[in-house]
């Protein structure tokens, strides 16, 4: 069955159903992302995080080496590309050869998505996933069970710190439609039980819903909120703007999947009266950065290597590039200097937290547009859209 006809399927269902649904997709979801391959790499992370810069500098080593090795000998990709630059496998030594290889765009994926893949894995038993990414342009992939299962280990290793444990109730603040648009009457949000999870959908986040979900957010002890900081700075200014009043306030507000700005962090801060902690990472699941408690980003060194070009002194200590990333987890299709999209500035010190990985003051991630409907309401995060059309 398509998921054109799921989605219709679910969209037209009573609420009930929607959320049994919604539930079923999570206990599915919960299986994928928290089995023993979880559990065994956020024990790890917890330690690792600590790790001195030539332990850090030991182990990036030692991954890159790695899956070059098993990209050159399970994929055509790497093989031709290696053996036609004249280079032997064996002349890549550490990261300091990484530079040895072009870097990969996401076209050169899209035109020959099979050259990408290992042999040593069946793309049947694979998850298939897609994304808009930065540019745009969708792209599919394939991820393996370790991959999907090391990625939720470091996202959760980042909550962590913020003595969010994994299951503490939240709600999410989604682009993705989970309840339908005509939808005129609360509920307006869908609940993921075996995730202890909320879900509020971007296109009923207006003034004729909001005292609805403000009473629904007072009404719950959610331990966060986690989302887009559009969304949920959406919410924000709906909220400032009316005569209602957030009463029950999470410990922490999580954004990613886009930049989040200061004007956006001090307004939801106010709101909500809690701190928003930002991350990076990329949908293909190739590198991840994560603030400290210092709100600086440090390169999540275990998931992936962080490269920067084209580097430009900004200030002192401070240089912005474009970002180039080689993931150590998704042997299934291992992206490789991969060019994400987004530009980053590093800080050439290091962080008080404790942590040696390298540090980033900000990260330029994908900006969008978003559309005023007649109604008044905002709407954004259109990459849902296009993430399954590969002709676009």
């Amino acid at each position: 069955m398509s998921n054109s006809i799921i989605e219709t399927t679910y969209l037209m269902s009573p609420i009930w159903i929607q959320n049994l649904l919604c539930s079923i997709y999570g206990f599915k979801e919960k299986h994928i992302r928290f089995s023993k391959i979880y559990k065994k790499k956020f024990e790890f992370f917890l330690e690792s995080q600590w790790w001195s810069k030539d332990a850090i500098n030991e182990y990036k080593n030692e991954q890159f080496i790695k899956i070059l090795k098993h990209a050159y000998f399970t994929t055509n990709y790497y093989r031709n590309i290696i053996d036609e630059h004249g280079y032997n496998i064996s002349s890549f030594q550490n990261l300091d050869d990484i530079k040895k290889l072009p870097i990969l765009t996401k076209e050169e994926i899209r035109l020959g998505l099979n050259n990408f893949l290992s042999s040593k894995y069946d793309a049947r038993k694979i998850k298939k996933c897609h994304t808009s990414g930065t540019s745009g342009k969708a792209l599919s992939f394939f991820a393996n069970e370790e991959s999907i299962q090391t990625q939720w280990a470091i996202w959760l290793r980042f909550r962590n710190r913020f003595g969010i444990n994994l299951f503490d109730k939240s709600c999410n603040f989604t682009g993705k439609l989970i309840a339908p648009i005509g939808q005129k009457d609360p509920p307006f949000w869908r609940i993921n039980k075996p995730m202890n999870q909320y879900l509020i959908n971007m296109q009923h986040i207006k003034k004729r819903n909001l005292k609805s979900i403000v009473d629904f957010l007072n009404d719950n002890n959610f331990v966060f909120y986690s989302g887009y900081p559009s969304i949920i700075n959406d919410l924000a200014n709906l909220i400032k703007q009316s005569d209602l009043e957030i009463t029950s306030f999470p410990r922490y507000i999580f954004t990613g999947g886009e930049a989040l700005y200061d004007i956006q962090k001090n307004v939801i801060e106010k709101v909500f009266n809690c701190r928003v902690v930002d991350q990076y990472g990329t949908s293909e699941g190739v590198i991840n950065a994560s603030k400290c408690e210092n709100e600086l980003f440090h390169e999540d060194f275990e998931f992936g290597h962080i490269e920067l070009v084209n580097l430009e002194k900004n200030s002192p200590g401070k240089y912005i590039g474009d970002i180039i990333g080689t993931g150590f987890s998704n042997y299934s299709m291992p992206f490789i200097r991969y060019k994400i999209g987004d530009s980053a500035t590093i800080i050439k010190k290091e962080c008080s937290c404790g942590r040696y990985s390298s540090v980033f003051s900000s990260i330029e991630g994908r900006v969008e547009d978003y559309v005023i409907t007649p109604e008044g309401t905002k709407i954004m995060r259109f990459d849902y859209l296009f993430k399954s059309q590969d002709n676009i």
